[in-house]
């Protein structure tokens, strides 16, 4: 794979995460979902830190937002 479809697919890969992400309604499923695409995510760090740290950045916003229903 070319550098160009890899960061492609990073891209792609990365939007993915993020959309389904609103899938997990719990922080135990947030942390599964998390571990279960442990691999992809490393794919994309390796290809792009900075799409990286904007999934990670998106995980610690849904955290946060489960925490505070959570607590209400």
């Amino acid at each position: 794979m070319d550098k160009k479809m890899k960061q492609d697919f990073a891209e792609y890969l990365a939007d993915a995460f993020i959309v389904f992400m609103d899938g997990n309604k719990s922080v135990e499923c947030l942390e599964s979902y998390y571990l279960r695409n442990k691999s992809q995510l490393d794919v994309i760090k390796s290809t792009d830190a900075n799409l990286y740290e904007k999934i990670i950045q998106a995980f610690k916003e849904k955290k946060n937002k489960l925490l505070e229903k959570q607590n209400d």
